[in-house]
């Protein structure tokens, strides 16, 4: 993860805390500091966990699922969209838990 965050610290995260500072008239969060390094694990993870998530569920959804199952009189009328409402509600939680056992 360090080698990934050295990355995104060089070509997104560095130009980000930079504009950042020049709005607000601030120096910028060294990238040594535990503020700039938790944001950027949140943003970068928060990230992935949504392409994932959206990835994997997209492909399930298009080649395994059985689409016969919405026919069923208990389907519930836009269930496939509360069902990926509820799952975005989580995702921040989600990371927000994971980002403490990656600093």
């Amino acid at each position: 993860m360090d080698v990934v965050m050295e990355y995104m610290d060089t070509y997104v995260f560095d130009g980000v805390y930079n504009q950042a500072a020049a709005l607000t008239s601030t120096t910028p969060l060294p990238r040594d500091s535990l503020l700039r390094q938790s944001l950027s694990l949140f943003v970068f993870i928060y990230a992935y966990i949504v392409a994932f998530y959206f990835g994997t569920a997209g492909l399930s959804y298009r080649y395994i699922y059985d689409k016969k199952q919405e026919l069923h009189p208990k389907f519930l009328p836009r269930q496939k969209l509360l069902e990926m409402a509820c799952a975005s509600r989580a995702l921040p939680t989600i990371t927000l838990m994971t980002v403490p056992w990656i600093l």
